[in-house]
């Protein structure tokens, strides 16, 4: 009787062991769903309804995979920063003339309009071809900035399927880096005119001895690689010559002996970055207007790689309008 009571009493505690722990258990594991929510743990009674906190834990869900989605995105641009800096950081080594060029580039692209609007008052001077008239369409292709190793020689390949000889403005740093292709475009009896050593602007223009300094240094350049007996007494201003405050640049070259030669067109490739050759084709014929003396302007360095895409449509363009290429 005695064990029976003792079994029964034993039963019983843990009975209530039992019941004490799964209530323990149970509230733990609700306590960590509810706090894992967000929601405080006194706020329990205000969620009796299953529905209504499924519906709030799904909402909790979702705004936190959307959160992980846009970490996720933010960790992958800061990855392609990196690369891209990585990169840069390993280039820079090579490519810094590159970048000054490109620097240039987007300062010519800012003062663009102004350029154009100038080009249109320009008054036709001594400085300027006259060759064209009423009877005679006269165009003149100019490439600055080069010489490149890959947009240069295509250029060249394609003027001499049209046979037209054009105007090279080289930068002398540029000859340097490639004599061979400066030698070429001599060769291939294409005029040759001096577009400043570096083309980098806040030196060029911080003062005329700086300007002339370059025009000195490209000159001994052209000499080094073509021969003492070259000579060129053309160039053309960096960003053109059109600025007012340019003026005594423009006296100082001219007291000097430099012919320096502007645009009236242009092919648009200084506008941007990764032009297509349709967007350079529209640009040119905006800006052609049927002028009788027409100087365009192009680019052949690497970067504007759609220039010789878009060169053959426009040489075809002019031939159809009746033009003849001259050299300036």
């Amino acid at each position: 009787m005695k064990k029976k009571r003792f079994l029964l009493a034993l039963i019983i505690i843990f009975a209530f062991i039992f019941i004490g722990n799964s209530y323990l258990i149970i509230s733990k594991l609700g306590s960590d769903l509810v706090e894992a929510d967000g929601i405080p743990i006194k706020e329990l009674d205000l969620y009796k309804n299953y529905g209504e906190k499924r519906e709030l834990l799904n909402k909790k869900i979702e705004a936190l995979e959307k959160e992980k989605v846009i970490d996720v995105e933010e960790d992958e641009d800061e990855e392609i920063i990196d690369e891209v800096k990585e990169v840069e950081k390993e280039e820079s080594a090579t490519a810094e003339p590159e970048k000054e060029k490109e620097d240039a580039a987007i300062v010519e692209e800012e003062i663009n309009e102004d350029k154009e609007e100038a080009s249109e008052n320009k008054e036709v001077g001594e400085l300027w071809p006259t060759e064209g008239s009423k009877e005679r369409k006269v165009a003149y292709l100019t490439f600055d900035d080069g010489p490149s190793s890959i947009v240069t020689p295509q250029i060249l390949d394609i003027l001499a399927q049209y046979h037209i000889k054009a105007t090279f403005f080289v930068v002398g740093k540029y000859a340097e880096r490639y004599p061979d292709i400066l030698i070429r475009i001599h060769n291939e009896g294409h005029v040759i005119g001096n577009h400043t050593y570096s083309h980098n602007y806040n030196y060029i223009y911080k003062n005329i001895s700086n300007f002339v300094n370059e025009l000195d240094i490209t000159r001994q350049v052209f000499k080094n690689i073509l021969g003492e007996e070259f000579e060129t007494d053309l160039m053309r201003f960096p960003g053109g010559s059109f600025d007012p405050w340019k003026s005594s640049f423009r006296k100082k070259v001219t007291e000097l002996g430099y012919r320096y030669v502007d645009w009236n067109s242009l092919n648009g490739d200084a506008e941007g970055h990764n032009l297509s050759k349709e967007i350079l084709i529209e640009r040119f014929k905006s800006t052609y207007r049927g002028q009788n003396n027409l100087v365009i302007l192009m680019h052949d360095t690497d970067a504007k790689y759609t220039t010789p895409e878009a060169l053959p449509a426009i040489i075809e363009f002019l031939i159809e309008e009746g033009y003849e290429f001259l050299t300036l």
